[in-house]
């Protein structure tokens, strides 16, 4: 390692109390900096100046942040948040004044929280509109609430694909026994006992085992492009495998 004869000057806030290998000097201008001594030290083609800090709680840490570089260079805070790091190039000036400002976070406020997550979704992600047919006996019931429902979403799969989309809104409905949604009443009443002709992507199967399906509301607005919480949650899995 190459000590080079580069002298740092480090500006740093009192209530920071850094204890570097360097000297420390209080700054007879301003009682809120404290001036540090040192050297950089040479590590490949860069060059850093260990920052260590005061001994803090287990739920704080230090954070730095560099506020001005004198004369104008390319001094960062290492990942760590531990180093003052710069590029070794052969015109670098004998002395660099670097001022940081340090303060103390509480580790939980660096955290994800789910509130600040923001994604893009769909809502009622499975939802395939009413067979016409269907639709016509909701319009002479509910008219007010036909065209709120008269909308398709693409497969789950496709949604994640083509569109972008990362959250999903899955409505759910228990079904301990299984059946409990597999005749539809609106689709027997609109096009009688062939109404499974009209809806082709209707699973009887799936919709005739035990438990939860997909359904946005049963016996009229009923066609999912998932019919179960297990067929979704398979889909969702097998994209983000393939994607991960």
């Amino acid at each position: 390692m190459i000590r080079l004869r580069c002298s740092l000057i480090i500006l740093l806030l009192l209530f920071c109390s850094l204890k570097l290998s360097a000297e420390q000097i209080p700054n007879p201008k301003n009682k809120n900096e404290e001036i540090v001594r040192g050297y950089f030290r040479q590590n490949g083609t860069q060059l850093s100046f260990d920052i260590i800090s005061s001994q803090l709680p287990l739920n704080e840490l230090w954070m730095h942040r560099v506020e001005s570089i004198s004369p104008r260079l390319s001094v960062q805070i290492s990942d760590n948040g531990k180093r003052l790091l710069l590029n070794a190039e052969s015109n670098l000036p004998t002395v660099v004044r670097v001022k940081v400002r340090s303060y103390i976070v509480r580790k939980r406020d660096l955290e994800l929280t789910v509130s600040q997550i923001q994604t893009i979704g769909t809502h009622n992600s499975y939802h395939i509109a009413p067979h016409s047919s269907v639709m016509k006996l909701i319009r002479s019931v509910m008219p007010s609430q036909a065209d709120g429902i008269s909308y398709t979403h693409r497969p789950l799969s496709e949604q994640l694909n083509l569109l972008g989309m990362r959250k999903f809104e899955l409505d759910l409905f228990h079904d301990t026994k299984g059946g409990a949604y597999s005749s539809p009443v609106g689709a027997v009443m609109a096009n009688g006992i062939n109404w499974k002709t009209k809806h082709p992507e209707f699973d009887e199967e799936a919709m005739s085992e035990a438990g939860m399906k997909i359904i946005h509301f049963p016996n009229f607005d009923f066609r999912s492009n998932t019919p179960t919480l297990k067929a979704a949650l398979e889909e969702i899995n097998r994209w983000s495998r393939r994607n991960s």
